[in-house]
């Protein structure tokens, strides 16, 4: 802003003798820089003239003029001023020659507050129930803009924040009041329609690819929902329900922004603990039910297990290993418990934060017997099915994993590589004392990884115990000439067993009964196989899975003296109830031969072998009886010997068994046509 001033003319008589107006700035707002200018016109000046002034918030553009040799000219001086704050300025200039004030020009400044305005071109509009957005509106002296709403009952504003209570017509104003340095600028309004709240369920398999709001998000029992890589979901609640032990799944890939986490438990069996694991840590104090307080009472309505594997480690396998946990004790994400109620509840475990990737930790728990060391109870710490390799830290492979049938009564062995494995499932893991955490790896297709690595040919065999009402169970034998007979973590696998409506099979090795027995070829000929049989009735055994050059396998029925190569011919027969150890032995051979069905004769003299296209038993005494059986047990021919020699004819190659009686004596002898 420029001024124009009356020009001051100095004479020779007197140098200034012309009256010198004011300068006024009279319309300036904080922070804005005005400009005034004033000529002087001079003649005969015996010296310059000086310009002197006070205050800092007046500038001029030079400090003298003239030069004192008689000059005469005129000169134009520029005067600026400018304020930070709200304020009346004064100063005076004095001219001053040869050091005597020959004049004074006053000037004065009134600075006036800055106007503002907001700016708000935010889109409100498809907002419902339960979304949350931050306001942006701007306010052009930087100062912050205040929000307010006609209705709080349809909606509410804290720092900025708009929260959606329910759905209606609403006007939201935005306000900038001003302070010592700005006016109050416009309030700036927009009213806006807020939509019902739309809860999501995820009742099927989901995915989401976008932006998506959804008041809340409840994700049912055994579905998926999917956030692919551009996927971005937000909502106030999401919740997992879980019944009957099946939880829903999260494929999470994208971004997740979820004010709360709940997960709802519903538990209708009071008989039984339940499985519960969780994707943060969570006080037990902090457990919510449904249930009245009188009737939640811990260690009385319900109650916490831990299993503690440092217990197994020093007194064995059956000494309880799973200890109350204090109430004042936190459940750990990548962890697993047992949880018991007396009466059908429904649990809430409720966070504002988890873990997408989910630590799982692990003690060793060293034993004088290895088959008791290194039990630890964990999850996957997965939020969807688990399918891969589970690398330890000592870079192994984890090789078995322990699952529960029936809610935490019994458990089956299964192959890391092999199982895929519910979100959040409790499993026993055995782990070697090098080890102190575990990485789940996950997988699109099944890692076939060998179990361990091993510098010879290795030979994998399951065969399983099944009855078709009671069930099915299985056990392994690993064969390689690197194994021992000893009992190695990782390699082998004690058997967990109890006694319950499904039946059991497991091998006999040098310290305990093995779901998986890794040993060497020498050590895998009549190994020892027990049977857990839940009722009487019929059962079978038979070869489920095979993996190496395996010619023969051989079951072999001590009770019956029945020999069955399991490569060729499943096994069934009748059992009584209850446990059976040494009725059946195993040979994992690399040829065909098999051996007889008792190592030492009872009768003297007795032998059958396979000759000329024959079976043919000798050495029998006269009257002796006789019964030949194929692999599979099937009764071909029976009678009396009328010689001391018995030919049969057999109508394709296999192996066969023949029991005679002598006196009384019973002997089983077998062999390979």
């Amino acid at each position: 802003m420029w001024k124009d001033i009356t020009s001051v003319y100095v004479t020779q008589a007197s140098y200034l003798t012309t009256s010198v107006p004011n300068i006024i700035f009279n319309q300036t707002v904080v922070g804005e820089l005005v400009t005034a200018s004033v000529t002087f016109n001079y003649s005969n000046l015996n010296d310059e003239i000086q310009l002197t002034h006070n205050n800092p918030k007046f500038t001029l553009n030079k400090d003298y003029f003239g030069n004192g040799c008689g000059d005469f000219g005129s000169t134009s001086l520029n005067i600026t001023y400018s304020s930070d704050v709200v304020a009346t300025d004064k100063d005076t200039i004095a001219l001053i020659c040869a050091g005597v004030t020959k004049l004074f020009i006053p000037m004065e400044a009134v600075c006036g507050k800055k106007s503002q305005t907001i700016t708000w071109n935010q889109n409100l509009e498809n907002l419902i129930v339960g979304q949350q957005v931050a306001l942006t509106a701007t306010a052009t002296s930087g100062l912050p803009v205040n929000y307010s709403v006609n209705d709080s009952s349809l909606a509410t504003i804290e720092d900025g924040i708009l929260r959606v209570l329910a759905a209606g017509d609403v006007t939201i104003t935005a306000s900038q009041d001003g302070n010592a340095n700005y006016n109050a600028a416009s309030s700036v309004l927009q009213t806006v329609i807020f939509g019902a709240a739309i809860n999501f369920v995820v009742d099927g398999d989901t995915t989401i690819n976008d932006n998506v709001f959804y008041t809340t998000v409840t994700i049912k029992p055994g579905k998926t929902l999917t956030i692919a890589l551009s996927g971005n979901l937000t909502t106030n609640q999401m919740t997992f329900e879980v019944m009957n032990g099946i939880i829903g799944a999260l494929d999470w890939e994208g971004t997740i922004n979820a004010q709360n986490w709940t997960f709802h438990k519903i538990i209708t069996n009071e008989d039984v603990y339940h499985h519960l694991s969780l994707p943060f840590d969570y006080p037990v104090r902090d457990i919510q039910s449904n249930v009245p307080a009188e009737r939640w009472r811990y260690g009385i309505d319900w109650l916490v297990r831990e299993y503690d594997g440092s217990i197994r480690a020093e007194k064995g396998a059956n000494q309880g290993a799973w200890t109350k946990m204090s109430i004042d004790s936190t459940l750990r994400s990548g962890r697993a418990y047992l949880i018991g109620v007396s009466e059908d509840v429904d649990l809430s475990f409720v966070s504002t934060s988890v873990n997408k990737i989910m630590p799982v930790t692990v003690k060793p728990h060293p034993s004088a017997r290895s088959v008791n060391a290194g039990w630890n109870y964990i999850s996957t710490g997965n939020w969807n099915e688990f399918q891969g390799s589970v690398k330890l830290s000592n870079n192994e492979n984890l090789n078995y994993v322990y699952l529960s049938n029936d809610n935490a009564r019994t458990y089956t062995a299964y192959e890391m590589s092999e199982v895929c494995i519910s979100p959040f499932t409790g499993m026993f893991v055995q782990i070697p004392d090098t080890v102190n955490g575990i990485s789940f790896e996950q997988q699109q297709q099944k890692a076939m990884a060998p179990k361990v690595k091993l510098g010879g040919q290795t030979c994998k065999v399951k065969v399983s115990l099944e009855n078709t009402t009671c069930g099915t169970d299985v056990a392994a034998l690993i064969v390689n000439d690197d194994e021992t007979t000893d009992y190695r973590i990782n390699h082998d696998l004690a058997k967990m067993l109890s006694l319950s409506t499904r039946p059991q099979i497991y091998s006999l090795g040098a310290e305990t009964k093995l779901a998986y027995n890794a040993l060497p070829f020498d050590a895998a000929k009549n190994v020892v196989l027990g049977c857990y049989f839940p009722e009487n009735g019929s059962y079978t055994i038979k070869q489920v899975s095979l993996s190496g050059d395996i010619l023969s396998l051989e079951l072999t029925d001590t009770q019956t003296g029945i020999i069955t190569d399991l490569l060729a011919h499943e096994y069934t027969f009748e059992a009584a109830q209850g446990t059976n150890e040494g009725r059946f032995v195993i040979s994992v051979n690399k040829n065909a031969n098999i051996s007889t069905a008792v190592s030492q004769s009872k009768i003297s003299g007795v032998s059958f072998c396979s000759e000329n296209g024959k079976l043919v038993v000798s050495g029998l005494p006269t009257g002796a009886e006789y019964v030949l059986f194929d692999v599979v047990g099937r009764v071909l021919e029976k009678g009396v010997s009328e010689s001391d020699v018995l030919l049969f004819h057999p109508e394709m190659r296999g192996v066969y068994a023949v029991r005679v009686v002598v006196d009384g004596v019973a002997e089983v002898l077998k062999t390979i046509f």
